[in-house]
């Protein structure tokens, strides 16, 4: 990881676990988790949940695609993020079939396949 100022620039090819924590977060919680299971138990979640994952993409990284490709980072971002969310959601609703090491590898695997390098630039709140 290289440090730019405040920045932090990872490529998809140096990703592992650590910077997937949230799912370890996800499992360690996986009770509450488990609720996106069924409909009626937290209204919006199924919203919620892949909104956030796109208001952090949007506003505390920066992606650089494979080959610098020039693409429409606004649609980029939300698809990576829903794709991610979609991702989560299969996994919970199978029952954390894989182990997390085994996922965060899938995840990692397909980030590869379209994303050269993430930026974290973190909180507007935190650079302030």
């Amino acid at each position: 990881m290289k440090k730019n100022g405040l920045t932090k620039i990872v490529t998809t090819f140096k990703l592992n676990a650590p910077y997937l924590n949230i799912v370890f977060y996800i499992y360690k919680n996986r009770n509450f988790f488990e609720l996106i299971n069924y409909d009626d138990t937290l209204p919006g979640l199924h919203i919620q949940f892949p909104q956030m994952i796109l208001k952090i993409y949007k506003e505390q990284f920066i992606f650089e695609t494979i080959n610098n490709t020039a693409v429409n980072m606004e649609y980029f971002k939300r698809y990576t993020a829903y794709g991610f969310y979609g991702l989560l959601q299969n996994w919970i609703r199978n029952g954390f079939r894989e182990n997390t090491d085994e996922f965060i590898h899938e995840v990692i695997d397909l980030a590869k396949t379209h994303i050269y390098s993430i930026e974290y630039i973190g909180n507007k709140e935190e650079n302030l």
